[in-house]
């Protein structure tokens, strides 16, 4: 059996239409949208992030280092994460890239998957000994009159949760797909420093939000990967060709485990 992994780095927030049963037919990827070693039983679709989760707090020194627009950086960035993840993944599996395939039926598969999606923040969970994270209340406290709600986002991560079975249901269908790797925000953080003090703090640090999920909607495993790097470094290609390669790699390390399993 071919086994199907999908990566989506993407907002969860619109809605999309109802799938019909005459809509359910096969696709064939273009030759151009699919990378990797094509004899493995584990293939993997990928869809990146969508612009909207990329957080950044040293966009200016980014941009102002190479002289290009905010647009152009989150376009530079996003495209260069998308290579080095793509590349690390095909070194083991089949990877269809639908990023890298812009035919009108391919994203509107990947529409499809995303209506059976939401994402939540949710506590980060211990990769030494990982329990599936679940959605938690704000713990809602009064303070002299005041409601104060505790969200501790440090200690929280974009976390995909499954709403509809059905609509993984139909990649198992369509593509034999039975894994689905849920790339959720992307987040470049100064360590430990107010924003103003970003021009002589020594460290930043990126953080890569994911979830995998296999068909049914079961959690296997998910949280953040993150790698630190200095305040030297202020170009977009740097980041691309140094961090997101690191990123790319213990990601790949950290998900083999689980799929073995399957």
């Amino acid at each position: 059996m071919i086994n199907y992994i999908y990566i989506l780095i993407i907002v969860f927030s619109f809605s999309l239409p109802q799938i019909t049963q005459a809509q359910q037919k096969p696709l064939q990827p273009t030759i151009s949208a699919v990378y990797g070693v094509t004899n493995k039983t584990l293939t993997i679709i990928y869809v990146t992030y969508n612009s909207t989760m990329y957080l950044s707090e040293i966009d200016k020194l980014l941009m102002e280092s190479s002289q290009i627009t905010s647009k152009q950086l989150i376009l530079l960035l996003r495209n260069g994460f998308d290579f080095k993840l793509t590349d690390e993944l095909a070194k083991q599996y089949k990877v269809i890239n639908l990023l890298r395939d812009t035919t009108k039926e391919i994203i509107n598969e990947a529409q499809k998957l995303l209506s059976s999606m939401k994402t939540v923040y949710v506590k980060t969970p211990n990769q030494l000994n990982y329990i599936v994270p679940t959605e938690e209340k704000p713990e809602k406290v009064v303070n002299k009159g005041y409601l104060d709600v505790d969200l501790n986002s440090d200690n929280k991560f974009m976390d995909a949760k499954c709403i509809k079975k059905s609509g993984l249901k139909y990649f198992k269908e369509v593509y034999h797909a039975n894994v689905f790797l849920f790339i959720n925000e992307l987040d470049i953080k100064i360590k430990n420093s107010m924003y103003q003090d970003l021009q002589t703090t020594g460290q930043r640090k990126i953080v890569l939000h994911y979830t995998l999920m296999d068909i049914n909607g079961k959690e296997l495993n998910s949280g953040t990967v993150e790698t630190n790097f200095s305040k030297s470094i202020n170009k977009y290609n740097v980041i691309i060709n140094q961090q997101f390669v690191e990123i790319a790699k213990i990601l790949n390390e950290r998900i083999s485990k689980y799929l073995i399993k399957l």
